[in-house]
């Protein structure tokens, strides 16, 4: 190969590696690892800054470019390029602790660092081998051959790249928990529930995060088992995701790992004080709390109290009719008057300090409660708790139909409505039941039900 067409080679390869390198930088930090960015960042600032893609992705780059310019004039071609991705690799190799904190791992900086320093060993005292290995350059270990190989600059550009993967988390549970969060924090809702494969995440903390996004949808008791639950799973996840420590319970760490939960408050409607009870104990005694509150100001402004409504929303049709009422009162009433309504909302604002209520707590709570009774499968409390908000009679939501034909079949009971208005519930409920009986071997029982089942209640009520 002549020198001119041996020049024009390396040129066009020089070219294509940048471009390589460069593609494959923007694809890493900003497509591929854009979230757990986002989690070192929230994590290592205390949630005092939060990471822009667009930006964070420039800036690494730029820094980048930098090292790899650097390295540039101590390495021979392709060899700079590795430095800036162990960079990327290292950047990406953490741990998340039990807690939420983010830890790089110790095991990959080291092998980083080795690797780091016999490039630089060699590129001061072993500079030929390296140009040697590159396949592009002639040298005084290979005088007899005048020929390149254009291919091998490639092929260490793809073991940087390879080492760069196997550095990072590249954890596909965590990866689609970060994601379905960050939608969640920005509010886009269908995005979260797109966000990784519904019948196969297997982690509490996805649960949690889906959960928010359908109660903000008003779709929890329509498609909440229209997800994957991991095996195992309590109504704790609701709030807790996967986190079992009373400790870590109490403090909110490791709960969510992109904010402090503020979404799942503002969703339910209140912050409970104690978080270490069980969520259905949470939601039981809030609602029951609430339920309390809106009597005292109905009777406190001589209306019917709340305890009449049967449901949450006609509560807070009674409440808004509550603060209309004491408005007009206090403008056309005598003192007295006035002054009773300012005690009772005095009252009201004491009950609420106390009992850890910041604001009214919301009618998707109850949705919570009930679906809650229904992933610990009890469904005896959830049949008493169910009258409470809904009537049994009215077209219910999805899946508290399929617990009331579940839970009248299963105890041999009459339905409370006409058969033929859910004639077809129930036709596909006797084809579930019959595949269940037909099938007592629980892998292939699960598989048959698993085809045509998985979204009802009555497969995550028999799943195992």
């Amino acid at each position: 190969m002549n020198n001119k067409t041996k020049g024009s080679t390396t040129t066009m390869l020089g070219a294509v590696c940048a471009t390589i390198f460069i593609l494959f930088a923007i694809s890493y930090l900003y497509f591929f690892q854009a979230s757990l960015l986002e989690m070192i960042q929230h994590a290592w600032s205390g949630g005092v800054t939060s990471y822009d893609p667009v930006w964070g992705t420039g800036i690494l780059l730029t820094t980048l470019l930098v090292i790899t310019a650097l390295m540039a004039r101590l390495l021979p071609f392709p060899f700079y390029y590795g430095p800036a991705m162990l960079c990327m690799g290292v950047l990406t190799a953490v741990d998340v602790a039990p807690d939420g904190s983010v830890h790089t791992s110790v095991w990959w900086l080291v092998v980083s660092a080795v690797i780091f320093v016999s490039l630089l060993v060699m590129g001061f005292v072993g500079r030929d081998f390296l140009r040697y290995i590159s396949g592009m350059e002639d040298t005084g270990i290979r005088q007899s051959s005048g020929r390149s190989y254009p291919f091998m600059p490639l092929l260490w550009m793809a073991v940087f790249m390879g080492l760069t993967f196997l550095m990072g988390n590249t954890n596909r549970s965590l990866h689609t928990r970060l994601k379905t969060e960050h939608c969640c924090k920005v509010r886009q809702w269908d995005k979260a529930l797109k966000t990784g494969l519904a019948q196969h995440d297997d982690n509490g903390a996805i649960t949690m995060l889906r959960a928010i996004a359908l109660a903000n949808q008003g779709q929890l008791p329509e498609r909440l088992f229209r997800y994957n639950i991991p095996p195992g799973t309590t109504s704790d996840c609701l709030f807790y995701g996967d986190v079992t420590d009373d400790k870590l319970r109490r403090s909110g760490h490791g709960t969510f790992l992109l904010s402090n939960g503020y979404r799942l408050w503002q969703t339910v409607g209140f912050v409970p004080r104690n978080r270490t009870e069980s969520v259905r104990t949470i939601l039981e005694r809030e609602l029951r709390r609430e339920k309390l509150l809106l009597d005292s100001i109905a009777a406190a402004n001589g209306l019917e109290t709340a305890a009449s409504d049967a449901s949450a929303s006609s509560a807070s049709s009674a409440t808004s009719t509550a603060s209309a009422a004491a408005s007009s009162t206090s403008s056309s009433a005598p003192s007295a008057s006035g002054t009773a309504s300012s005690s009772a909302s005095s009252a009201a604002a004491t009950d609420s300090s106390s009992t850890g209520i910041r604001h009214f707590v919301k009618p998707v709570a109850k949705d919570y409660l009930l679906c809650a009774c229904l992933i610990d499968r009890d469904l005896k409390s959830f049949m008493r708790i169910l009258p409470q908000y809904y009537s049994v009679t009215d077209d219910l939501p999805r899946h508290y139909r399929e617990a009331c034909l579940l839970y009248h079949r299963l105890n041999r009971l009459d339905l409370p409505v006409d058969k033929r208005e859910i004639a077809a519930e129930i036709a596909d409920y006797d084809d579930f039941y019959a595949i269940l009986k037909a099938n007592p071997d629980p892998v292939k029982r699960n598989a048959a039900l698993r085809d045509s089942y998985f979204g009802t209640y009555w497969y995550y009520y028999f799943s195992e």
